[in-house]
């Protein structure tokens, strides 16, 4: 299949889902009820939410950074900023696209290696995972009595249901998959020397490197420090929003990290811009907590929208700028001037 008609109908497949996750999200609630729930909100809550993302994308950088001095490379803050940014922006139009655009727009700019940026986006996206499992687990252990009906509903039954009704294809599944991994080491040695596996070997070497770098960094803690800093925004992104709405303004902290976890797990669903994952999670959320199905969806849609708008703001921005602020020389031109 060509490979312009297979992005087209993966990018189909993913705005399909979207919409039918957005159907998902506003079933059965009248449009006028979220109008009104909407034209009531105070969005100066909203706004103050999309200040912390833009703050949280900063030390997303400046942790970034950090990855990527032990490599032998300082790219400047701005330029990383730009960058982080614009993968934002990028994965509005397609899902992960983004983590490439902002390797390449270091390589383009600061010289730093793709294969060597790849190992460092393995370390972040591994923290974030992290960070992500932790509050999970406080969420439930401390709200174990809100999420229990979820979690035995929408998690636990329907993975008990696949183990029972198809074990026996589980099992072939992993047999499969183990005997692949050893045919595929087999023919990594027996064909070392094809120049493309040795192509392959390079981009792996420089992978590992990446990987590394979290080890040769002068202050791990401050990685650590960043990575609760970033997460810490996150969540109060979300419970700063309460505030826009009478019906959610009353709910507590513990509330907040629930949505926001909910929300998040939406958020890394394979789908641009978490768009109808995150709307569906954020009002199953609330409606733990008795929130009004309109509201509920009225704050999905607020919340999201105004991460939305910051992001394709500052990512046009970055992309208008990047080439002024470097006097549109890439890191290659500048090297051979």
């Amino acid at each position: 299949m060509n490979k312009k008609i297979r992005t087209f109908l993966q990018y189909a497949f993913f705005i399909l889902l979207a919409g039918v996750l957005l159907w998902l999200a506003f079933r059965g609630i009248a449009f006028e009820a979220i109008k009104e729930a909407l034209r009531s909100a105070n969005y100066w809550w909203i706004l103050l939410s999309v200040v912390l993302g833009i703050v949280s994308h900063i030390s997303r950088s400046i942790r970034w950074n950090m990855l990527i001095k032990p490599l032998g490379f300082t790219p400047r803050l701005i330029n990383t900023f730009f960058a982080v940014m614009i993968g934002y922006f990028a994965n509005l139009a397609f899902p992960r696209l983004g983590e490439l655009s902002k390797c390449e727009i270091l390589r383009r700019y600061e010289g730093v290696p793709i294969n060597k940026l790849l190992g460092t986006m393995i370390v972040e996206r591994a923290a974030d995972l992290l960070s992500l499992l932790i509050l999970m687990g406080v969420v439930i252990v401390f709200e174990f009595h809100f999420l229990k009906e979820t979690i035995m509903t929408y998690l636990v039954d329907p993975v008990l249901d696949a183990m029972q009704s198809n074990g026996e294809a589980l099992l072939l599944l992993g047999v499969i998959l183990v005997l692949f991994i050893v045919a595929a080491l087999w023919l990594l040695r027996k064909f070392r020397h094809i120049p493309l596996l040795i192509r392959i070997r390079e981009l792996a070497v420089g992978f590992a490197e990446g990987l590394k770098s979290i080890g040769k960094m002068e202050n791990a803690w401050a990685f650590v420090f960043h990575s609760i800093f970033i997460w810490g925004l996150y969540y109060t992104m979300t419970y700063v929003a309460f505030s826009a709405f009478a019906e959610t303004a009353h709910l507590g902290l513990m509330a907040g990290l629930v949505v926001f976890v909910f929300g998040s797990i939406g958020m890394v669903m394979p789908l641009p811009g978490g768009i109808g994952s995150y709307h569906s999670l954020v009002r199953l959320a609330l409606s733990l907590y008795a929130v009004p199905a309109a509201t509920a969806a009225a704050f999905a849609t607020a919340i999201h929208a105004g991460q939305t708008f910051g992001i394709i703001l500052f990512g046009f921005l970055s992309l208008l700028l990047l080439p002024i602020i470097n006097g549109k020389k890439t890191a290659g031109e500048n090297e051979n001037a």
